[in-house]
């Protein structure tokens, strides 16, 4: 195979297409909800948690009921 082919059956394959978009999701949170860059240990622990259960909705909840989040922007 080329290496164009090799790149596009990365590309294609689920699990590597999953385990960017669990990345980029905790990613987004920490920047959208946070606004900050993500510490190792809280990404970690938020990727590992969204790859174990696939609960998206879990993670976002976990940000929006977050001590940080509710002290930037109080109710």
């Amino acid at each position: 195979k080329t290496r164009a082919q090799i790149l596009a059956d990365i590309v294609a394959n689920a699990d590597v297409s999953r385990a960017f978009a669990n990345r980029a999701f905790v990613t987004l949170h920490y920047f959208g909800y946070l606004r900050r860059d993500p510490d190792r240990a809280g990404f970690q622990g938020w990727l590992q948690l969204l790859e174990r259960t696939g609960d998206f909705e879990r993670v976002t909840s976990g940000f929006v009921n977050s001590i940080e989040y509710r002290q930037r922007f109080p109710s």
